[in-house]
Order: C-alpha cells, then sequence, then structure tokens
C-alpha cells in the first residue's frame, strides 16, 4: 500500500488537540501536519495553506467555520467523528460540505445525509506503544462513565483504582492506560461512540469491561475483544480479572491485536489518503462528475 502513495505528499490535520492521540503525526509516508483550530479556524487554516498540502483532513467540531478553510489548497476531507450535534443544536453538514470534496463518518449517517465515502472511526495512534503488559492490574474508570459510588469504593479496596477526570488532558489520561490493567466503563450508548478512550484501552492491552456493546460495525466481538457486564455483575468481573489473571489475558490480548491490526492510525489513513485520491481522480474523470470509489467500512 505504501508504494500507493505519491513520493513527496503532504498531509494536513486539521483537529483539536484532544485528536491529535487518533492521528498518524509519525508517519513515514507523507510529510504530515498538525494545525489546532481551538487558537480560531481563520489561524489555523491560514497556517495550513501556507503548508500547501495535498490532501486536508478536517475534524468537525461544533466551532467548524467552513469559509475559514475554503482556500487551503489541494483536497479536503470533513471527518464526522461523533454525534454531529451540540448545544446550539445539529451541525449544519449541508452548508459545511460546500467547502469540502468528500466526507468521512465513524458510523451510517442518519437518513437523508448522502453517503460517505469512509466509515472509520478516529483510530489509535500506536507510535512508541509498548506491547501489552499483562501484569499491570490498576483499574481505570471515566468520572463521566463511571459505576455507582458503592462500586467504586469497592474497587478501591480491591486494587489502586484512577478516576479520571473530564478535564483532565488527553496525554495524561494515556499515559495512565499505559500502566494500568482494565478499563471500566458503564454506558448507555454504543460503547466507543461518544468516548474514545475504550478504543485507546484496547490498543494498549487493557481489559475493557463495558455495560454496552461497542457500534457493530466497527467489528469488536463480546467475551472475544472485550466484556459486557451490567452493572452490577463489574465487581465480580474485576474481582475475576485480578484474582485469575490468565482468563483475560485472551480477551486482553485478542483486543490488542485488533486495534493493531484495524485500527493503527498510520494504516488507516494511509488507505484513507490513497482512497481519496482516486476517488478525487475518478470524479474529475467521470462524465457527470458523479463517480465515486468508496473505502473499506
Amino acid at each position: 500500500m505504501k508504494s500507493s502513495v505519491p513520493a513527496g505528499l503532504r498531509l494536513a490535520f486539521l483537529a483539536a488537540p484532544q485528536h491529535r492521540p487518533a492521528l498518524p503525526l509519525h508517519a513515514q509516508w507523507a510529510s504530515v501536519r498538525f494545525f489546532d483550530p481551538s487558537r480560531g479556524w481563520s489561524l489555523a487554516a491560514a497556517e495550513a495553506t501556507l503548508f500547501r498540502p495535498d490532501l486536508t483532513f478536517i475534524v468537525f467540531d461544533d466551532s467548524f467555520d467552513p469559509a475559514a478553510v475554503k482556500d487551503i489548497p489541494g483536497t479536503r476531507v470533513g471527518m464526522v467523528v461523533r454525534p454531529p450535534h451540540g448545544a446550539a443544536g445539529p451541525w449544519p453538514l449541508a452548508s459545511w460540505r460546500e467547502s469540502i470534496a468528500l466526507t468521512t463518518w465513524y458510523e451510517p449517517p442518519p437518513k437523508g445525509e448522502p453517503e460517505p465515502f469512509a466509515i472509520i472511526p478516529l483510530p489509535v495512534d500506536r507510535n512508541d506503544l509498548a506491547p501489552p503488559d499483562f501484569k499491570q492490574r490498576r483499574i481505570v474508570v471515566p468520572r463521566w462513565a463511571a459505576p455507582s459510588t458503592e462500586i467504586l469504593e469497592r474497587l478501591a479496596k480491591m486494587e489502586e483504582l484512577v478516576v479520571l477526570e473530564p478535564q483532565g488532558r488527553v496525554d495524561d489520561q494515556l499515559k495512565i492506560l499505559d500502566t494500568s490493567g482494565v478499563f471500566v466503563t458503564t454506558t448507555y450508548d454504543a460503547t466507543g461512540r461518544l468516548d474514545p478512550l475504550p478504543l485507546h484501552a484496547m490498543g494498549r492491552g487493557l481489559l475493557v469491561i463495558t455495560t454496552t456493546a461497542f457500534a457493530p460495525l466497527w467489528g469488536f466481538e463480546p467475551e472475544d475483544d472485550y466484556l459486557i457486564r451490567p452493572e452490577h455483575s463489574i465487581l465480580a468481573a474485576v474481582d475475576e480479572f485480578l484474582r485469575i489473571p490468565d482468563t483475560s489475558r485472551a480477551v486482553r490480548l485478542r483486543a490488542f491485536q485488533k486495534v493493531a491490526e484495524f485500527f493503527d492510525a498510520d494504516e488507516v489513513f494511509q488507505r484513507l489518503t490513497v482512497d481519496a485520491l482516486i476517488s478525487i481522480d475518478a470524479a474529475r474523470l467521470a462524465p457527470q462528475g458523479g463517480a465515486r470509489l468508496r473505502s473499506v467500512k
């Protein structure tokens, strides 16, 4: 696949800092630059324009300004990586699409939206990640998806417990995952749909215990790659993880391998880049400009 990428390709990412751990910023197959729109979309777009990218991936958020990015050269790809709405209501995706050539989604879009050229959640930057350490036992729970106070107190008596706070820096949260063994999350939406940390946890070899399945399209299998347990059974699952670690080793290893194979940021964005370039060329050659090749879903 690497031979399919044109030599000297320039790749830009416009994304908020919390998305950096999902981007291939250390890729060897392209010259990659990251631009932070949290300082203002116009400033980030101006810096990207000076870089003169061949392809720009734009991770949408509530503040996205389509007018700011329209002069960035090359092909612009918009990325919907979470439910497309915020405090002000649904995102005006129809008007945003006027400033981009292609759109990717993390799940099938709702009825009425044009079909995306690819469906892929933000993956995991595995650069410099160590192989999983199956001796790690520390328990990690995100405050925003924590079980009841009683369960948290009992988990803290079982093993060292770290509760991640929502205002914490993503890099600091990932460092905690690097030296932990189990990630517990209680959610009533599809796991990973609103929170990328379970995917990052599996990419580091942690056992993920959750109350709800991952989005089916992502390909993770309950009991094979992670455990689904109702909240009242979380303590028993963690107790088994601590007492008989061999029972979870295979699950942790399969999850780690699946993330490495299908969710490695370097490989994912290399495929998306090649597909985007092919899709744009096909559209230019089509009599009505309607041909569009879709990436792997």
